[in-house]
């Protein structure tokens, strides 16, 4: 996949780590990290915290990943 553009990301019914990772040209986990440690204000990182499994959720905004 090419270049994406703000009409590719505003058009997407959700946006992973890995194509906001493409779109910021930074890694995944990067992205992962930078939400978790609310230093890349693109949206919500959830930590899940259950009796055999630890996990986050993320939701990426599409107007503040452009922004």
């Amino acid at each position: 996949m090419g270049k994406l553009t703000d009409d590719d990301i505003r058009d997407m019914k959700k946006i992973t780590l890995q194509i906001a990772g493409q779109y910021l040209g930074i890694a995944p986990m990067a992205v992962a990290l930078g939400m978790r440690n609310d230093l890349l204000p693109i949206g919500f990182a959830v930590h899940n915290e259950e009796r055999y499994r630890d996990s986050w959720t993320y939701t990426i905004v599409p107007q503040r990943l452009i922004a």
